[in-house]
């Protein structure tokens, strides 16, 4: 999976399932870049501004994915928090 941001900013967060390794990113159309997701990750977004957009690609077809679809509850990982660097 790749993510690009169109407009605004975003928070996304991937968690490795098998050794649970978390990583977040915020995204932003300012600074533009496409984030990958490695396969066997979850992964949940929130938007950080009013004028979010974005655009989510998938290197698998519809049918191969429709079985993959796992939902988590949205505080499972600490993801959420936005840390100021």
């Amino acid at each position: 999976k790749y993510v690009y941001v169109v407009s605004g900013a975003i928070l996304i967060g991937a968690v490795d399932l098998d050794s649970q390794d978390l990583d977040t990113f915020v995204l932003s159309a300012e600074k533009p870049e496409i984030l990958y997701i490695p396969p066997n990750h979850a992964n949940g977004f929130k938007t950080l501004t009013d004028d979010a957009k974005v655009i989510f690609f998938s290197t698998t077809k519809l049918n191969e994915f429709k079985d993959d679809d796992i939902r988590f509850p949205a505080n499972k990982w600490n993801i959420w928090e936005v840390v100021h660097r």
